[in-house]
């Protein structure tokens, strides 16, 4: 006999279980500011698909890095990798979302290098096709002499706006900072196009940054390295490359610079009260807490005191007549923090018997002068720094006896830190002179021993 069912049809297997979720694809790469959009399915054991309308929830491991919405469109905002991962229940699936850096191409473009020390400078590199970059150091924005070099790059490839980069330099040590912010002034031949910003990249941040742009010329601010330059990003684009989670700089430059898009793009003057804004935000959340804490000690009072200016900075070029309060705030704040620092590198110097310190407190006072904090602070004056130093000048000089004409001067200079005794071991420059005698030398280094020797000739009527 054979059995046969009441409806004469085979019955329908079970629907699978599902045991994971797939996505797809599965190791995407975008460009700096690009989306996509992941899909996913529910997976049985075998790697059938299941069919379910069971809800699904995103995630990524770096949301700053790469952000995913409810959808699964992830958007790539700083360069780096994220995993991005779904759930749904106890199942769970994810992709690894790589974002790639604008990769710059010199062509035929020929580098140029020179060597900035602390009294500033300027440095000027012109591409194959005549547009001249011409980047300026102020005084007292390096901290030591430093070889500088500019590439002019003939385009960037993986650039994350649909107009490229409109013009673009490398600059050379990756990664050097700059106290006192630099500016590069960008002339080019064939113009710029309305809605024009500036670029900075360095290491593994992109960002969009001000820049004052005329017909032929754009000025942009340079904090640190590696290269910078102009684009002409839509509103969207510009929206898409908001910082994730960057500093209370980064996001206040970025909204600086989505008003001067808009303002440009519409035809219109920037609204200061906009940008005063976003500048208020960098005051309150970047920069007084960095001056507070480099009053209180963790904090590189130079680093902090580096942010007030680059700020203060945006503030003259950006909103002036807004924020009086605030630079004045910053003003003080400033000053109590090179006051601490000083402070601290003279204990530290009598601590250790360490004359090196002197080099970092004379730098220290004379940026206070720079930025008129002795005006805030009479103790920032540099005569008062001087009377506090904890070095000083050792020095003694001899004459044979009896002495002869064509006698040798014997000077022996060295530092003493405190109590303790003088060192000979630092090169120190001397100056001498006489009002009764004519020397073999004015002027000279001391030796390893310390010492400065001159022949001596007495005037007549001496």
């Amino acid at each position: 006999m054979t059995a046969c069912s009441d409806s004469g049809t085979e019955p329908k297997p079970a629907n699978p279980t599902a045991t994971a979720l797939r996505i797809t694809p599965q190791a995407p790469s975008l460009r700096l500011g690009g989306k996509a959009t992941l899909d996913v399915e529910f997976v049985d054991a075998a790697g059938r698909p299941v069919t379910t309308s069971d809800a699904v929830s995103w995630s990524s491991s770096a949301p700053d890095v790469v952000s995913v919405d409810a959808a699964g469109v992830v958007t790539a905002r700083a360069i780096g990798a994220a995993t991005v991962e779904a759930r749904s229940g106890s199942l769970k699936g994810s992709a690894d979302v790589t974002v790639l850096p604008p990769a710059p191409l010199t062509g035929s473009n020929t580098p140029v290098s020179a060597t900035i020390d602390t009294a500033g400078g300027t440095i000027t590199a012109v591409a194959s096709d005549g547009t001249r970059y011409t980047l300026r150091v102020p005084r007292l924005a390096l901290r030591a002499a430093t070889q500088i070099t500019l590439t002019p790059l003939a385009s960037i490839e993986q650039f994350p706006t649909a107009a490229g980069a409109t013009a673009a330099v490398l600059f050379e040590p990756d990664g050097l900072m700059f106290t006192v912010p630099a500016e590069l002034t960008i002339v080019t031949q064939d113009g710029f196009s309305s809605g024009s910003v500036g670029f900075s990249q360095s290491g593994s941040e992109f960002l969009l940054e001000p820049a004052q742009v005329s017909a032929d010329t754009a000025r942009l601010l340079i904090g640190h390295f590696s290269s910078a330059g102009t684009t002409a990003p839509t509103a969207e684009e510009v929206a898409a490359l908001m910082p994730g989670s960057g500093s209370a700089e980064s996001a206040a430059r970025h909204g600086v610079t989505q008003e001067l898009n808009r303002a440009s793009q519409a035809g219109e003057h920037p609204d200061p009260s906009v940008i005063a804004q976003h500048l208020k935000d960098w005051f309150d959340n970047g920069v007084m807490p960095g001056l507070e804490a480099a009053e209180a000690g963790p904090r590189d009072a130079e680093d902090a005191v580096g942010e007030w200016l680059r700020w203060l900075t945006n503030v003259q070029l950006w909103a002036d007549g807004y924020l009086e309060a605030e630079i004045a705030q910053g003003h003080v704040a400033a000053a109590a923090a090179l006051r601490a620092a000083i402070d601290r590198l003279n204990q530290q110097c009598l601590a250790q018997n360490d004359p090196s310190r002197a080099d970092e407190i004379l730098h220290l006072a004379a940026l206070a002068a720079l930025i008129g904090a002795d005006e805030v602070d009479p103790s920032l004056d540099l005569d008062a720094i001087y009377a506090d130093l904890c070095v000083h000048v050792a020095i003694e000089a001899t004459l044979p006896d009896p002495f002869v004409q064509g006698g040798t001067l014997t000077v022996r200079a060295g530092l003493a830190v405190g109590d303790h005794p003088a060192r000979y071991d630092t090169p120190l420059d001397i100056t001498l002179s006489s009002a009764t005698a004519d020397l073999s030398r004015t002027s000279g280094t001391t030796d390893a021993s310390g010492e400065l020797t001159a022949e001596v000739e007495l005037r007549d009527g001496y």
